[in-house]
């Protein structure tokens, strides 16, 4: 039997950097657990350095990269070429959906925006076609890469909707790299973008329109994170977790029900223009702090 297609993600971070340590890549968990559910002949790992990632012998390299650490990512990128990988490269994140003129020579292509949809297209397409594949990138909405002259994108593509359509993250890929995996403080996104487009923030860019998961939806992964994890503390980390206020209530209802507001407290992100005695009320049944 010939073994699974290896695909090796990684994201571009600065390890020295205390802030950079304790959030999971759990965008990398997203887009694994949509092309698992999907695909059963791919199976994904996380890997840090160079070293690692070749050690894994990929079939694909995926890089993920924030605008503060795209240099990171390409140098990353550059080891693997200089280290004779010759295996497709791609980067994702929100640097290169914002400049995908910026994509370097060492990368194959670039993902533009939300990942799920595009990345699963691109392994179909280096699976079924591993010589002649990048004869056919153009076909894949979403992506940009150089053509030899300059970097030519393919146009966004849909937003996946319902949000519920992608499964729940395989935080499975980084219990072994990213601590706290255990216990501690878990990030959890219920939402993709924002309702509002401020200057300064690149999510309605990244995102296009807000949209937002259940609350079962969210119920169960919780649940989940509580059991199998150990949670102590529950980081929503949605730009802004309140902006759908009758979710944001059935959330409440259905966490009380389950008794999560007493085995975990949680945090969010709010507005303060948003914020009023009923939204508050609603938080503190949730022992968000």
């Amino acid at each position: 039997m010939p073994r699974k297609m290896r695909v090796i993600l990684s994201q571009a971070v600065n390890r020295e950097d205390p802030r950079e340590m304790g959030i999971a890549p759990i965008g990398l968990a997203y887009l694994s657990a949509y092309v698992k559910a999907h695909e059963s002949d791919i199976e994904f790992r996380f890997a840090e350095s160079a070293e690692e990632i070749l050690a894994s012998e990929p079939d694909v390299v995926g890089i993920s990269a924030v605008s503060q650490s795209s240099g990171l990512a390409n140098v990353l990128a550059r080891d693997l070429r200089q280290n004779d990988y010759e295996g497709p490269i791609l980067l994702g994140g929100y640097h290169v959906t914002a400049v995908p003129g910026s994509l370097s020579e060492d990368y194959d292509l670039g993902v533009l925006g939300e990942g799920e949809q595009t990345l699963l297209e691109v392994l179909r397409l280096i699976r079924d076609d591993r010589q002649s594949w990048k004869e056919k990138r153009a076909s894949v909405p979403g992506i940009c890469f150089s053509d030899g002259r300059r970097v030519v994108t393919t146009g966004r593509r849909e937003q996946i909707r319902p949000l519920d359509c992608v499964p729940h993250p395989y935080r499975e890929m980084l219990v072994d790299k990213w601590a706290p995996m255990h216990g501690g403080v878990h990030y959890v996104y219920s939402s993709r973008g924002c309702p509002y487009s401020c200057s300064f923030c690149s999510s309605s860019q990244f995102w296009g329109s807000a949209r937002y998961f259940s609350a079962r939806y969210l119920l169960d992964e919780l649940v989940d994170l509580a059991q199998r994890y150990h949670a102590s503390y529950f980081f929503f980390y949605d730009d802004l977790f309140t902006a759908d206020r009758r979710r944001l209530e059935e959330l409440s209802d259905l966490m009380l029900a389950e008794g999560l507001e007493h085995e975990v407290e949680s945090m969010c992100n709010v507005r303060a223009s948003g914020i009023d005695d009923d939204i508050c009320r609603v938080l503190k049944r949730m022992n968000i702090n």
